[in-house]
């Protein structure tokens, strides 16, 4: 209790006017000698603690920045992710009926360029040809309609005219020239109204065909 009572004393004894150096009582707000007002005691001890921890606060306001920094540039890729997520991405997407058609003519196709092929070479019954009709040139016909239905399905739009002219070619290697010719317009005939038919987002297959 005696050594609070001296330190209390001894406060008192420091504290004097900024201006006339006259001893003041702790905790006054003018001079009683000058009359000057005094500053107030928590904003000097704020001003004093300010001038006193100059150095530290460059290593504060260093360890705080970076952070800062760094939260500010995932921010930054966070809203990049998100813008780029925002942008309208161009999927080509195809009528269901559409893509079961295509892969139907691919098998189709597929079968009939290997069954004209074997029946030139082989004993397997002619079923599908008539005497007279050219087996090798339908075999080779239905393998390039084969290989023209994957171009078309990678969204080759040069790929359905020769497809279409393919069909119409090898109507003039049969025997009935004119039924098959009338059959192969007919079928390109569907086969382009198939490609017209409108996905869920109102685009043909046709439209996005390059």
């Amino acid at each position: 209790m005696f050594l609070l009572v001296i330190n209390g004393l001894r406060r008192v004894e420091n504290m004097r006017c900024s201006k006339c150096e006259t001893e003041i009582a702790e905790g006054s707000l003018f001079c009683n000698h000058c009359g000057h007002q005094l500053s107030n005691p928590s904003e000097s001890n704020e001003t004093v603690n300010e001038k006193t921890e100059p150095a530290n606060s460059t290593n504060t306001n260093s360890n705080v920045t970076k952070p800062f920094m760094k939260e500010e540039t995932k921010s930054t890729g966070r809203s990049t992710v998100e813008t780029s997520i925002n942008v309208p991405i161009s999927i080509k997407i195809r009528h269901g009926f559409t893509t079961f058609f295509l892969w139907l003519i691919l098998i189709l196709n597929g079968l009939l360029g290997l069954y004209y092929l074997l029946t030139e070479s082989t004993d397997i019954p002619k079923y599908l040809l008539e005497d007279g009709d050219n087996a090798i040139i339908q075999g080779i016909c239905c393998l390039a309609s084969f290989v023209f239905t994957i171009m078309i399905m990678s969204w080759n739009k040069k790929a359905f005219y020769l497809s279409s002219f393919v069909n119409i070619a090898s109507s003039f290697f049969m025997k009935n020239i004119g039924g098959y010719l009338v059959l192969n317009l007919l079928s390109i005939a569907i086969f382009f109204g198939i490609l017209k038919l409108r996905n869920p987002f109102g685009k043909s297959t046709w439209d996005q065909l390059e």
